[in-house]
């Protein structure tokens, strides 16, 4: 089972279909992979029992509240992200039962080959060797990102590789920030830096006041001179404002789960102004009540925002259990042994929970296939703490 997760761990990142979207590709390959994990795991006997403990109860709950939401749409909407669900926590269950603390360092070789891999790739891109033409979307011919599609999630794999990559050595990964901030990305590189500084609060606390300086200025001047002219941080609040309000029409419940993208509300920026409306849905029409005639509208497939999302979603209910959720994992990082693995699965998750302000690394396959390996050895690694 190691060795399965850990090709898996190589390969859902970095795999692609000639011609098929990148996205979807990914998609079916997480799915599918899952599939031959759940199968595996029948002939392979467990080296732990699947023991009970609260972070796996409000992951289940979770689950069954995706399906409530799913029978409530009528079967219309979120079914992909019901069967990811449930496939995330089929591979987190799968770690909790498989794999021993020992293999946790064997497991980052394979976060360590991706971004080695794709840092080589990205290195022949920059001297115009371009093998799989993965930079043909661009016609500058730019976007130096490796297999990853999009520089975001290039720069947030990096980000999470900063923060696990620390069990190896606490200094090396700083060496990564390099790769984020090409990705221009500024809730990948807040991500990067607060899940690095957390493990250097309690790793190395001397190192953590010299760091920290450096990084807030590092911060600081990517924020204002390279991520802020780009003019995505000015369009991004406002329609967060707007969807968040809006979901209060539907508190409880939310509009559903993949609402935002195929709901009956749209939102909307104007291409010229970066405004966004709102729009609604009305048979095979869109209807823009504060539209302009003559002027071009951008859709908002999706809000940026992990947070805003899952209250548009998932509704009160949905935020309440992902609090439960994140309050028992806290308990159990209070509750164990400060190693450098459980630092370093833990600012993994502080990263995560930074990023997702700004992006959406839970609904990418190339990022979202790691978070429930790494919350499982997270779990595998707290076992037995103080």
């Amino acid at each position: 089972m190691i060795y399965l997760l850990s090709i898996f761990l190589f390969l859902c990142p970095l795999f692609y279909w000639v011609g098929q979207d990148l996205r979807q590709a990914q998609e079916l390959f997480f799915q599918v992979f899952c599939m031959i994990l759940m199968a595996a795991s029948i002939f392979l006997k467990p080296v732990r029992e699947n023991k009970f403990n609260k972070v796996s109860l409000w992951l289940a709950i979770l689950f069954f509240w995706s399906i409530i939401l799913y029978v409530l749409s009528r079967c219309q909407m979120g079914f992909n992200y019901v069967s990811n669900i449930f496939f995330g926590c089929i591979v987190y269950t799968l770690c909790i039962r498989y794999v021993k603390k020992e293999d946790i360092r064997f497991l980052m070789r394979a976060v360590l080959a991706v971004i080695m891999f794709n840092l080589v790739l990205v290195f022949g891109q920059l001297l115009g060797y371009d093998p799989i033409n993965t930079i043909r979307n661009n016609p500058n011919g730019t976007d130096f990102i490796g297999l990853f599609g999009l520089k975001a999630c290039m720069g947030m794999y990096m980000a999470f590789g900063m923060c696990l990559l620390t069990i190896f050595s606490w200094w090396a990964p700083v060496l990564l920030l390099v790769p984020i901030g090409v990705s221009v990305s500024t809730a990948a590189f807040l991500g990067g830096v607060c899940g690095y500084l957390f493990i250097l609060w309690f790793r190395k606390r001397r190192a953590f006041w010299v760091v920290l300086v450096l990084l807030v200025i590092s911060s600081a001047f990517f924020i204002i001179k390279i991520d802020s002219p780009m003019g995505m941080m000015g369009t991004r609040p406002p329609m967060w404002g707007m969807a968040l309000k809006d979901s209060m029409k539907s508190p409880i419940t939310g509009y559903g789960m993949d609402s935002f993208r195929s709901g009956n509300l749209k939102y909307f920026k104007e291409s010229s102004t970066n405004k966004t409306v709102v729009g609604i849905v009305n048979g095979a029409n869109i209807m823009i009540p504060e539209g302009k005639p003559n002027i071009k509208y951008d859709f908002w497939d999706n809000p940026h925002n992990e947070y805003v999302q899952l209250i548009f979603e998932f509704g009160v209910v949905g935020v309440l259990i992902v609090l439960f959720l994140l309050y028992y994992i806290y308990r159990r990082f209070k509750n164990s042994y400060r190693t450098e693995t459980v630092l370093a699965l833990s600012g993994f998750l502080v990263c995560l929970l930074v990023m997702s302000i700004g992006q959406f690394p839970f609904h990418l396959a190339r990022l979202g296939h790691i978070i429930p390996i790494m919350l499982g050895l997270f779990i595998v690694e707290t076992e037995n703490g103080k």
